[in-house]
């Protein structure tokens, strides 16, 4: 069942889809192709908002939640009606207990598309002597992670095991079924629903070993888990939303070794090409530079001696059996920049080196990321820009070109998608309001 309310104060209650109540209602133009709805929990429609809405934003980001905001009138209607559907007595919009949900369509005659379901995860309201305006922001599921503890299947989270060899991959997707499911399922063994379709997901169960048994000062939250293994660059994490109304399940998870692909076809021009590029910020710094990065792995056995080590001196790391790239990488940036250490002391729980794979593959895309200044390269597309946010995925190698109007210039910069914002306007006409790329490395 659908139910929406107008801004007059009248709820009209539907079977089907919404029908227009009148001025100020749920009323969408029919060119529009955005739409924002307000729903409850199980993902019944309780009111379209896309009409009262403007600062309209969605943020995708790779292995953190995607982000829907927008701002309303906190005294209309579509925002303040009473429901009691759920048992919960709150109004159309709630933190907490309402969702947002963003559609999209390819053009006015095209099917709605969801592309973004969260939890009412922020209100705030600001108001000056006219009116007052609510600022909404919504999480999707992955923003309950660092709210909860990573347990292993049998519901431990003191001392969990997960078997070796695990993937980060198959790691991510475990550690997720089991904070729903764990143990004998009670209170004292698991936390119940993450809002996640997680068997259905996209995951690579095989690759190279991630197992944390051995390394982690337990317990460990879900979000810190995730962070340490996107931080490997060996494991990408999204969430994709689904439309299932009466299904507690609002997204989907997925994990894999490397979300995206290589799509040249992808480009975005400065001063050249296309003149897709409206804005473009780029900056160098050696500030993060190391070209010598030392581990150190407990248990200390000595004033000066630690259980193990990664200098870069060892034959192998991180499961790789050849190490040449790295000592000429590392030898280059020292002969170029000069000399730049640090020194890393993982002793937390006396066991570290007993399980220093996972260390290893962490000192490798450090060792990768830091030999060379960071380059970051920000771009704000044109609005008529040939490519929008319908063609961008995550993690997918795009390119960028810029004439020597900025210092150099450069062509077909290979770039990787972490994050993109899309604006939407009053209009529900979109734009890419900002592209957060970083130069595509090779760990």
């Amino acid at each position: 069942m659908s139910v929406f309310a107008d801004s007059a104060g009248t709820t009209t209650v539907s079977s089907g889809a919404a029908v227009p109540t009148g001025q100020g209602s749920n009323y969408l133009p029919e060119f529009a192709l955005w739409k924002f709805v307000l729903r409850d929990r199980l993902q019944n429609d309780l009111a379209d908002i896309s009409a009262i809405a403007f600062d309209k934003k969605l943020h995708r980001r790779l292995n953190r939640p995607a982000v829907a905001t927008c701002r309303v009138p906190s005294g209309n209607a579509l925002v303040n009606t009473i429901y009691g559907g759920d048992g919960w007595g709150d109004p159309y919009l709630a933190e907490g207990t309402r969702l947002l949900a963003v559609y999209q369509r390819a053009t006015p005659s095209s099917p709605w598309v969801i592309v973004h379901q969260g939890v009412v995860w922020y209100l705030e309201e600001a108001g000056d002597e006219n009116t007052v305006y609510t600022d909404i922001t919504s999480m999707d599921p992955l923003a309950f992670w660092p709210m909860r503890p990573v347990r292993d299947s049998t519901g431990n989270l003191i001392s969990p095991e997960f078997g070796d060899p695990i993937s980060g991959p198959a790691l991510v997707k475990a550690i997720a079924l089991n904070s729903e499911q764990a143990g004998d399922g009670t209170a004292a063994d698991c936390e119940g629903p993450l809002f996640l379709d997680i068997g259905g997901g996209d995951y690579d169960l095989s690759g190279v070993n991630m197992t944390p048994d051995k390394v982690m000062d337990w317990p460990f939250t879900m979000g810190d888990m995730l962070t340490m293994l996107t931080d490997t660059g060996l494991c990408d994490v999204w969430v994709d939303p689904i439309d299932s109304p009466g299904s507690n399940k609002i997204g989907r998870l997925n994990a894999k070794t490397t979300a995206g692909s290589d799509r040249p076809s992808i480009h975005f021009d400065y001063g050249l090409g296309d003149y897709s590029i409206a804005q473009i910020r780029r900056s160098k710094s050696v500030d993060s530079v190391c070209n010598k990065l030392w581990y150190y792995l407990g248990p200390r056995r000595s004033r000066d001696r630690w259980a193990g080590n990664i200098t870069g001196t060892q034959t192998a790391a991180g499961g790789h059996t050849d190490m040449s790239d790295l000592v000429s990488l590392t030898s280059n940036s020292r002969s170029r920049y000069g000399v730049m250490m640090q020194i890393r002391i993982y002793d937390h729980i006396g066991a570290e080196n007993t399980g220093r794979l996972l260390y290893e593959r962490l000192w490798r895309q450090e060792t990768t990321l830091r030999a060379r200044p960071r380059e970051m390269l920000y771009v704000t597309p044109k609005r008529n820009a040939i490519f929008g946010p319908q063609e961008l995925k995550l993690g997918d190698v795009i390119r960028v070109n810029a004439s020597s109007i900025i210092r150099q210039g450069f062509t077909n910069a290979a770039q990787r998608i972490y994050g993109y914002v899309t604006s939407i306007d009053d209009d529900a006409v979109q734009a890419i309001e900002e592209l957060q790329t970083s130069a595509q490395e090779v760990g």
